[in-house]
């Protein structure tokens, strides 16, 4: 019977039967994707930015090789972009792309560096938009640290690599931003040895619902208490949202006041509001600064404001993990260059009632009211006071509660089990090979130029293949005559340098060994022929004394 059992657990063991077991898969992962990410959170609205190369990049459409080493600037002229190395315009189109030679490459935009390739176009008509062309996973080793600190559990670590990576992916074939719209991206500048460790770890793992990447959202904290989709964006319920109890994420809490009465206009004057405008604040500058930024975007763009009082703020309609999904706010204000017919500042109001939650929690301030998890508010005859707990929207992972359950002892896929349950975590494409460097020659449009070992773009003389070749001061291999110090060389259409007799048309010119074009005198096999100072071959004349017959040698 024992016999009989052995044999029966070496069959499983060679066929791969075991349970807990799955096959080896035999097809080849694809490669890393590239994305697009729209460039706003550090650079703002910009109409000219500075661009430095770190390598080498191919300008698209054109036969330049931006050289690294070198400053460029890309600014908006007449609605569309011009490109300069210095003074000197070298090219000018709606649009503009540049592509790096090698992977590693880096563009520093405005003294932040990024890897991968950029497109550059005209927004508003007015302002330099980069989109940075970026690999997956060099995208996401600077998300990782952007998103959650660098110095906590690698397990927490690779948890946000993981929502990170498949929150982009599953938008793959749009344009995203560097802000929390959708993730903080910094570019080269935010890595870390910590965050980029967790990454390559997880290189090409994806979060996966029946074989499909999941909307992977994220937020700092739940509170304790997870969301659900629906309830928090209103689109439809995901089976991996479920509202559920989050035992490892109840100590993010936080509170505010506001007062009622921000300014008391009694004593000013409102027909001469530049008396008092600017010495004038409100009463919570934080929280209304925030108000008036709302108003700029909604109605009253580029105006000056000043919020009076806000006479209401309610909150209510809970969810079922305790949120507030509605609200109402009413809002007193002054607008700098509204005036009734006595010539007063008017006053104006904002009433909004029944609205959605974030709207409020977003006028407010998302760093000051940090979430819908309201847990106290009571009102006085002069203010609010609201408290509550965690921070953002509560959907998916808690960045908090996986660093708390990392700290524990919970491996990074029993974190992403708990925040998005009944997913699977694959991996589902391998990394581009960063370690293989171009070297030698390239080709940019019809230009030609030459790569050291280093990567560095090769200037002047070099030797390649048996031949010399001549590449001028921004690289290019050049062609046909050339002048170098005082003397004159001749490089044929595939750049390489002649010697000896040439022809061109019906003119003959001679190049010594060293490729020089020779002048006066020259003697060659053993027959002695004369060349003007252009180069060009003397013949049927008399130079000097001498004779010099049809084929140009010297009649003795």
């Amino acid at each position: 019977m024992k016999k009989l059992f052995a044999y029966f657990v070496i069959m499983m063991v060679l066929f791969g039967i075991l349970p807990g077991h799955k096959a080896a898969a035999t097809s080849t992962l694809p490669l890393e994707p590239q994305l697009q990410v729209k460039l706003v959170n550090y650079l703002g609205n910009q109409p000219s930015i500075t661009l430095n190369i770190a390598g080498n990049y191919y300008l698209n459409g054109t036969s330049h090789l931006l050289i690294g080493g070198k400053s460029y600037s890309i600014k908006v002229q007449n609605g569309s972009l011009s490109l300069y190395n210095g003074n000197t315009k070298l090219a000018a189109a709606d649009t503009l792309s540049i592509t790096p030679v090698n992977s590693s490459e880096q563009a520093v935009i405005n003294n932040r560096s990024y890897n991968g390739g950029f497109k550059f176009t005209v927004e508003n008509n007015q302002y330099v938009r980069p989109i940075n062309v970026i690999y997956m996973e060099d995208y996401i080793k600077s998300v990782v640290p952007s998103e959650m600190y660098a110095s906590w559990s690698k397990e927490a670590l690779k948890s946000q690599a993981d929502a990170a990576r498949t929150y982009a992916y599953f938008r793959l074939n749009k344009i995203i931003d560097d802000t929390t719209y959708n993730q903080v991206y910094g570019g080269v500048n935010t890595l870390n040895a910590n965050t980029t460790a967790a990454v390559q770890e997880t290189t090409g793992e994806l979060i996966t619902y029946n074989g499909s990447p999941i909307e992977a959202v994220f937020s700092a904290s739940n509170g304790g208490m997870t969301e659900n989709n629906y309830n928090e964006f209103g689109t439809a319920p995901l089976p991996y949202f479920p509202i559920k109890s989050d035992s490892y994420d109840t100590k993010f809490d936080w509170n505010f006041s506001l007062k009622k009465q921000q300014i008391n206009v009694t004593g000013l004057d409102l027909s001469q509001p530049d008396k008092w405008w600017n010495q004038t604040n409100e009463a919570d500058q934080a929280i209304s600064t925030t108000i008036k930024a709302w108003l700029n975007k909604n109605g009253y763009l580029n105006k000056q404001l000043k919020i009076v009082s806000i006479p209401k703020v309610a909150f209510y309609a809970k969810t079922e993990s305790g949120r507030v999904s509605r609200g109402d706010i009413s809002i007193e204000f002054l607008v700098k260059d509204k005036r009734d017919s006595s010539g007063k500042l008017a006053p104006q109001k904002l009433d909004l009632t029944n609205t959605i939650a974030d709207k409020i929690r977003a006028m407010i301030g998302t760093t000051v009211m940090k979430s819908n998890l309201i847990s106290n508010m009571t009102e006085t005859t002069d203010s609010y006071s609201i408290s509550g707990k965690g921070y953002g929207h509560g959907v998916g992972l808690s960045q908090y509660g996986a660093n708390n359950r990392a700290t524990a002892g919970f491996k990074h896929l029993d974190i992403l089990s708990f925040y998005y349950p009944g997913t699977v975590v694959s991996k589902k494409y391998s990394a581009v090979d960063r370690t293989k460097r171009t070297i030698g020659w390239v080709k940019a449009g019809t230009a030609w130029y030459y790569l050291d070992s280093t990567g560095k773009v090769k200037t002047g003389w070099i030797y390649s293949g048996s031949k010399w070749y001549y590449l001028d001061q921004n690289g290019v291999m050049k062609t046909g005559w050339v002048k170098v110090g005082t003397t004159w060389y001749y490089l044929d259409s595939s750049g390489a340098m002649k010697t000896g007799w040439l022809k061109l048309g019906s003119t003959w010119y001679y190049l010594d060994s060293s490729g020089a074009m020779k002048t006066g005198w020259v003697q060659a096999g053993g027959k002695w022929y004369y060349f003007y100072s252009n180069g060009s071959m003397a013949y049927s004349t008399v130079i000097g004394g001498y004779r010099l017959g049809a084929d140009g040698a010297r009649i003795r």
